[in-house]
């Protein structure tokens, strides 16, 4: 662990390695996308099914690359459903080890060692740990939903507690009731989950973009962040209030005057803060101290790095003179010479 360097910015190619490193990242970020696509079609061909497309597209403005395996949601067998879904993810997987393979055994200032880091940490923190994740339609989604075999998982979950809320506070009663404990046990479990992870990520990324544009564009800031949180939440209460206060009784009413309160409150506590700047002399010091020393002995010619410098792992911090090695270096220049 000691060796892993998971800056973002180092990571894509940003911080000594200029242009060349960015454009190393997006290679190597569309190569896995292209392998990750292929094992789920070649999965879907090994049991049977029919591959018609395979392209290239923007989503969020990221190049990526998409499969057509349609035809494997008609399989019987489950099992071939869910193997299909995780074919690209067994392909990123085998391609990381080797990645890791190659980084471990190839000295660190060879290109082919910075190559094979970026792969592995692209392969297994993008491709195999961010589409297992469940809780949004990527490869683990559609894992999970097989292994339950239940289709429209999380459309069919958030229906369930949107009609389970209403019954709770409007007293309305369920249009369609979910028939099987082991269905609504499922729809209660996962929906609630999705909702606590959808809200955590859009609180998060607000409460970081808030605290951004604060301290970087000060009042200015600040009411662009609180401009951000108005259009984003402008169209979902303008529905859901009118609503809730039409079918709502007395007592019902009384609770939304409450909820809609609170829920005030916590974003004036969250949100509205004073934009400030506090200007003043500081010093950063080492949590702790790290010995370096040289595998030959020599004596010092320059020290390249400043204090306070960020040093990252494989970083020349010194050039040192050493007799006995610059001997040998001699007498191979003349040997090559001769």
């Amino acid at each position: 662990r000691e060796h892993l360097d998971l800056d973002i910015a180092h990571l894509m190619g940003f911080g000594g390695t200029g242009g060349a490193g960015v454009l190393w990242f997006w290679i190597i970020f569309m190569v896995i996308g292209f392998l990750h696509e292929s094992g789920h079609a070649h999965a879907c061909k090994h049991y049977g099914g029919e591959v018609h497309r395979m392209g290239f597209m923007l989503m969020y403005f990221t190049p990526c690359f998409f499969v057509d395996v349609s035809t494997s949601m008609l399989f019987e067998n489950r099992w071939h459903r869910i193997w299909v879904a995780l074919g690209g993810i067994y392909v990123e997987a085998i391609v990381t080890v080797a990645a890791t393979v190659v980084w471990t055994v190839t000295p660190p200032e060879m290109l082919i060692n910075d190559v094979a880091y970026r792969i592995m940490i692209v392969g297994f923190v993008v491709g195999v740990l961010f589409n297992l994740n469940p809780l949004i339609k990527l490869d683990g989604y559609f894992v999970v939903s097989d292994l339950l075999n239940i289709s429209e998982l999380r459309e069919r979950s958030l229906a369930y507690w949107r009609a389970l809320l209403g019954k709770i506070v409007l007293r309305k009663p369920i249009a369609e009731p979910v028939r099987g404990i082991r269905r609504r046990r499922a729809y209660l479990i996962f929906g609630g989950v999705a909702i606590v992870y959808t809200v955590t990520i859009i609180f998060a990324f607000f409460l970081w973009l808030h605290e951004f544009l604060v301290s970087t564009f000060a009042e200015t800031g600040f009411l662009l962040s609180m401009a951000a949180v108005f259009a984003f939440t402008r169209k979902p209460l303008a529905r859901a209030i009118p609503r809730l206060w039409e079918r709502g009784r007395p007592s019902a009413r009384t609770a939304v005057q409450w909820v809609l309160g609170s829920a005030g409150l916590l974003v004036v506590a969250q949100f509205v803060r004073t934009p400030a700047r506090l200007v003043t002399d500081a010093r950063v010091s080492s949590a702790h101290r790290e010995m370096v020393r040289a595998r030959e002995p020599g004596r010092g010619l320059a020290v390249l790095v400043h204090e306070g410098d960020l040093v990252r792992p494989h970083t020349v911090v010194a050039t040192l003179w050493n007799e006995r090695l610059g001997a040998a270096c001699r007498r191979v220049r003349s040997r090559a010479e001769e």
